[in-house]
């Protein structure tokens, strides 16, 4: 007689079967059988004691089961060779074999096997390091704990799907996983109770141990191919046909050990041995849970003493946090707070500037709710970093547009990262800036108008010469056809000369809201035809120094604006001067930018109020003579409608051998 011990916990074995009544007989597969001849297999290289590859062959429980179902079958079941199990399961998918020998069906395997019935079922234990404490509910670590388990075993895909939050690693193989256990890597090691069995017999008798066991079993059956049901059919009824007799041997062959009947007293001595060794162990782990208890109590007082400690921090910090409440209630601009794109708090300010009952109503609205549609985009960009302050078109609850200054901050805030974002209203400043343009164009459209007077008195000149002439020449009999021809033309050509005139100065001062392609050279040089008149009466001359062709796209009108005003600037800088008076042009491309330089020989602008040129209202003419306006809004033209930059500076420079100093200054604007 032989004693079985049985490795830890005897298998769960739902496959005790009794034979099926028509044997061994599958001549209804005959046909399918002969024209089949082979079937490729696919198994797990390295799952003892359920199967392994050694030296090329099939070896394990499965490889015996294997040998049955060959058996039954008549033809043969070929290896098809892998390193490891998720090289089977890509073999599988490219249809490389016919079948697993041993496999769990998952949602994802669905998609290219079927599956049949288990014929082995075993639990799902975890195995840990011999001090850990027995776990009563493995699943209660799994979100908590590092567990390895094998890459590509249906168990990877069953628990990541019951638990999303779960802290799984993927191995290997087994010994990985139990390697990494023992070494700390890995708290514990997910498997089932035979192979996890099997290893630590082999390996780690007295360093790990089975400490749990989940409340699924590892239902194993045959995987077939999802195209081929009748080869599905015939591994349904062969393992049908297995008996509890076949399953037991291959069971007690892989999974329990067997001694001589004889009493063996070295083996008892070692047991009882161990038993001491157990024991000693035991009271020594009561002894250090007793000063462990004791550190734990000391601890818990110290613990109390510090949470009564940080009640009393919190109220003072919900004292602190109500004054700053108060504080930023107090502040003048609008204050929100968003946690990601959502409000969770405001200021009163905010209330009342985006048309609001209290602050509970704004409360949860999403930032969308507080800017329009046209600064959406921007907005939402600048919330991921620090901002200085930039213009945004905020919306009112009754949806409402206006013009806003923001500026974001990131903080953490109890805990939490946070957004601080700060809006100025600027509606007013805007209405003001309108005012400022439409003055700007008032003063202009007088100098205009003033240019235009002297300029088309040499053309009325000659349309009222030319028309006298004709009617003296009628009167006195002399009139001559064809020369009254000529006449009329020139009196044509001068008519059509004030029409240009007239549309150039009502192109002018047409406003636009889109930007479009123009010649930078052409524009300028239409333009200065309305001032030629200015420049007579002036002695003043414009040389075009440097002038190359090309096109930008942007307000035209505007930047005839901006440049009129400087021609003007230049004009009253020169004005006392009594000859050698230039203006000096430059047009050219650099680094993807239009450059345009004006530069006059007026003599250059004072160093203390340079650099206050381009402020609203600051003049240096008699209050009289100027309102202040007229550079300022190039300026604004220039850096603000226009994206480009514009700087001023003095410059000496000689021309024609002579030396002289000016005012230079120069416009940037980007080609498109």
């Amino acid at each position: 007689m032989k004693i079985i011990i049985l490795f830890f916990v005897f298998v769960l074995m739902g496959i005790a079967k009794t034979p099926n009544k028509n044997g061994n007989d599958f001549s209804e597969y005959q046909e399918y059988l002969n024209k089949k001849q082979t079937i490729t297999m696919c198994v797990d290289p390295n799952w003892m004691p359920y199967e392994k590859i050694e030296k090329g062959k099939h070896i394990g429980m499965a490889a015996d089961f294997m040998a049955i179902f060959q058996s039954k079958l008549g033809i043969p079941i070929v290896l098809v060779p892998t390193q490891t199990w998720e090289e089977s399961l890509h073999f599988a998918q490219e249809r490389k074999c016919d079948i697993f020998s041993l496999a769990m069906s998952t949602p994802s395997r669905l998609e290219y096997m079927n599956f049949t019935k288990p014929y082995m079922s075993f639990p799902l234990v975890v195995a840990t390091k011999l001090d850990t404490l027995f776990i009563p509910n493995v699943e209660d670590i799994i979100n908590t704990q590092t567990l390895g388990i094998v890459k590509g075993y249906a168990f990877v895909e069953l628990l990541r799907r019951k638990f999303p939050h779960n802290r799984l690693i993927e191995v290997e193989n087994i010994q990985e996983g139990l390697k990494k256990v023992s070494n700390g890597e890995l708290f514990g090691f997910v498997g089932t109770l035979t192979t996890v069995g099997y290893e630590l017999q082999k390996k780690y008798i007295g360093e790990l141990k089975i400490a749990g066991k989940f409340d699924e079993t590892w239902e194993l059956g045959i995987g077939v191919r999802n195209d081929d049901l009748i080869l599905l059919d015939i591994f349904e009824k062969a393992i049908a046909q297995l008996t509890s007799q076949d399953s037991q041997a291959i069971f007690n062959q892989w999974i329990s050990v067997a001694y001589d009947e004889k009493t063996n007293y070295d083996l008892a001595i070692k047991i009882a041995v161990v038993l001491l060794i157990i024991m000693a162990l035991v009271i020594h782990r009561n002894r250090n849970l007793q000063q462990y208890n004791q550190k734990i109590k000391k601890q818990a007082l110290q613990l109390e003493s510090i949470n009564k400690e940080l009640v009393r921090t919190k109220k003072k910090l919900e004292k602190s946090l109500n004054g700053i409440e108060v504080i930023y209630d107090c502040m003048l601009d609008a204050v929100f707070i968003f946690e990601g794109k959502t409000c969770i708090d405001v200021n009163e300010v905010a209330v009342k500037m985006f048309g609001y009952v209290s602050k509970e109503e704004m409360k949860g609205l999403s930032i969308s709710a507080f800017s329009h549609i046209q600064s959406l985009a921007d907005v939402q960009k600048k919330f991921k970093e620090n901002t200085l302050p930039y213009e945004v078109k905020a919306v009112r609850k009754d949806g409402t547009a206006f013009p806003a200054l923001a500026q974001g901050t990131n903080i953490m805030l109890n805990g939490k990262k946070v957004r601080v974002s700060v809006l100025i209203d600027i509606s007013e400043i805007k209405n003001k800036e309108k005012l400022l343009v439409q003055q700007t164009k008032m003063a202009s459209m007088g100098e205009m108008i003033g240019n235009i007077a002297h300029q088309w008195r040499q053309p009325l000149n000659i349309i009222s010469t030319t028309a006298t002439g004709l009617k003296l020449q009628i009167e006195f009999g002399e009139f001559k056809e064809e020369e009254a021809i000529k006449e009329l033309d020139v009196l044509n050509d001068t008519v059509q000369h004030l029409s240009k005139t007239i549309d150039d100065f009502r192109n002018f001062f047409k406003s636009e809201k889109e930007r479009k392609v123009f010649s930078v050279e052409q524009s300028i040089k239409k333009n200065l035809k309305l001032l030629e008149g200015m420049f007579k009466i002036y002695n003043i001359e414009v040389i075009f120094e440097r002038v190359e062709e090309f096109s930008i796209q942007n307000y035209e009108n505007e930047f005839i604006q901006a440049v009129l005003n400087i021609f003007y600037n230049a004009k009253d800088a020169l004005e006392n001067k009594s000859h050698n008076k230039y203006i000096f042009m430059n047009i050219y491309q650099e680094n993807q930018h239009a450059i345009i330089t004006i530069k006059d020989n007026g003599g250059g602008i004072k160093e203390e109020v340079i650099g206050k040129i381009f402020e609203p209202y600051f003049t240096t003419k008699y209050k009289s003579n100027g309102t202040g306006i007229g550079l300022y809004m190039t300026h604004q033209i220039i850096q603000d409608h226009m994206d480009g930059k514009i700087e001023v500076e003095n410059q000496t420079f000689m021309y024609e051998n002579h030396q002289y100093t000016g005012a230079i200054f120069t416009i940037a604007l980007p080609l498109s």
